[in-house]
């Protein structure tokens, strides 16, 4: 079987395959990682309620309002909380209100019980017409709202409702509400209650703090070692710290310390100022978290502008690699590119593992490639790769073949498909392709189709143009033409052309012409002339065979 020269042959049989290698390249920004919020809204309700877990009050209504511009719900309860909480009684009605006549069946419960229109809980329950299924998550979720009120006798007969053993939490939000109301022998006896079927998490760091208070040390001690078992908590070690601390067991204290605080300058701190410090940084890091997420949101619906405060107000409050990179990122997606790779390189120092280095390196190395600066773009690509990015080992294998780096380029490619990227694979068919390894070629080609990556199809059929597979070919093409992928028109004009069906290859190109494939108009141009003039189409053939630039 001859093969056609795919080099000298004047009608370009790759260039669809060019075209979408360098369309793979070529990336343009997408902006920062999503999320763990679906919605702006749930993002903004997040974080009003870390604002208002601390205390920053003004802080969480602004939040919190804009999340109920949204029409949420839960906004409009945590707003009537946090104006009870401040006297606003009116005001908090107000918003339950609002919520209630949103069909909010909690926020009803809780504005019920507040207006004791119902003086029996069973009777309030039917009055609002709760199913039995939803009542027990509304009566604990309302005794979490009558908690964060202030009004604790409330809050208790709502949990009691909905204690069991099967959730021992309820019982840890009953021992607590007593320990508020300086009831310690109900909340000691709730604690070891939940303690008993199987919250060994909280309650017994609760339950020791208890007992810390009442100076029952030994006993404090017991469930400090209770909790530790179940989770090794920074806090809990500073809690026994403190105990330690406080019987003037200064040695065991340290030891505590020495656990969770490397700084120097923090050990010579006692035991309970380092805890406090460590809730003021943990508050921070909460915070920044909960900013970045609506800087998040905000990007997902690709309004870069609004979400870079957040970005920058969460760098504020830590700074660290996570916050400068979603920076970077939102700069990348408004094309102000300096700025984006000065603060993706300002990120690099505060990554901590290996994993979010690859990450920076990875949207540098996408912005190298926006910048056609593809020798930087390989530099960082290759460094993320390295470390097992598998999106960075794919575009790395990429540009090298965009470079005719054949080696490098499946060496890249093939890491990339053991990660299960799926462009990976027809990618890898075109590195097996321009080498003429045609069956590897075929193989991972196939794969990609296999994966729904209907351009294969064109690939595919282009290739076994090369080898005079017209039939095959022509298979393949029509289908990749069912898939709506409108550049294959040319190369069915090409196949037709090959066989020197000059009829069919005109209506082909015509077709690609009216699709707006401008590059069929030159082929066009040149079958019709040959149409006209049989006697230069017969030598013009007869040429090309004789050069194995067409088919024999």
């Amino acid at each position: 079987m001859k093969i056609i020269n795919k080099k000298t042959m004047g009608f370009n049989m790759h260039k669809s395959m060019a075209i979408a290698l360098f369309m793979v390249i070529n990336v343009s920004a997408t902006g920062p990682s999503q999320g763990q919020y679906n919605t702006i809204t749930e993002a903004l309700l997040h974080l009003g309620t870390t604002y208002y877990r601390q205390k920053e009050y003004n802080a969480a209504k602004k939040e919190l309002k804009m999340a109920a511009q949204y029409g949420n719900s839960q906004a409009l309860v945590d707003l009537a909380v946090i104006y009870y909480r401040t006297e606003k009684f009116v005001k908090s009605a107000s918003f339950l209100k609002r919520a209630a006549e949103q069909g909010d069946a909690v926020a009803l419960l809780v504005l019920s019980a507040l207006e004791k229109k119902v003086q029996k809980l069973p009777n309030l329950l039917h009055s609002i017409g709760l199913s039995q299924n939803s009542q027990s998550v509304s009566l604990y979720t309302a005794g979490m709202i009558f908690k964060k009120m202030g009004l604790l006798e409330l809050s208790e007969e709502f949990f009691l409702q909905v204690t069991s053993d099967e959730y021992p939490f309820t019982y840890l939000q009953v021992a607590m509400v007593c320990e508020k109301q300086k009831d310690f022998e109900r909340a000691e006896q709730y604690y070891k209650r939940a303690i008993q079927q199987g919250e060994v998490f909280v309650s017994p760091r609760k339950l020791g703090n208890l007992y810390r208070k009442q100076k029952k040390y030994n006993s404090a001690q017991k469930y400090y070692n209770i909790a530790l078992n179940a989770l090794d908590h920074s806090y809990t070690h500073l809690d026994l710290a403190i105990l330690y601390y406080l019987q003037e067991k200064f040695d065991l204290a340290n030891q505590c310390v020495d656990k969770i605080v490397p700084d120097d300058t923090q050990k010579r701190m006692t035991p309970k100022k380092i805890k406090h410090s460590l809730k003021k940084r943990d508050n921070k890091s909460a915070l920044a978290d909960a900013l970045n997420e609506v800087g998040l949101a905000y990007s997902d619906q690709a309004d870069f502008e609004t979400a870079l405060p957040y970005f920058y107000k969460a760098n504020r409050q830590v700074e660290n690699a996570t916050s400068l990179s979603n920076i970077g990122n939102a700069y990348f997606s408004l094309n102000q590119l300096e700025e984006a790779e000065s603060y993706f390189k300002k990120s690099l120092p505060y990554c901590i593992t290996p994993s979010d280095k690859a990450k920076v390196l990875f949207n540098l190395g996408l912005l190298y490639i926006s910048q056609k600066k593809n020798e930087l773009a390989i530099l960082h690509l290759k460094q993320a790769a390295d470390t097992g990015h598998s999106d960075a080992a794919y575009k790395a294998g990429c540009l090298y073949l965009q470079e005719g780096n054949y080696i490098l380029a499946e060496e890249y490619l093939k890491q990339a498909v053991d990660s299960q990227i799926e462009d990976a694979y027809k990618v890898l068919g075109y590195v097996y392709d321009f080498q003429e390894k045609w069956h590897l070629a075929s193989i991972f080609y196939k794969y990609a189709i296999e994966n729904g990556d209907s351009s294969a199809l064109h690939s595919l059929g282009t290739m076994y143009i090369f080898l005079n597979k017209f039939d095959v070919a022509e298979k393949y093409l029509m289908r990749a033409l069912k898939n709506n992928e409108k550049e294959v028109l040319s190369t069915l004009g090409k196949l037709y052309f090959v066989q020197q069906d000059l009829n069919q290859a005109e209506v082909y190109y015509k077709q690609a012409l009216n699709e707006g494939i401008e590059s069929a108009q030159n082929s066009l141009n040149f079958i019709i002339d040959l149409k006209e003039n049989p006697e230069k189409a017969k030598a013009f053939f007869a040429k090309m065979k004789d050069e194995g630039m067409i088919a024999s």
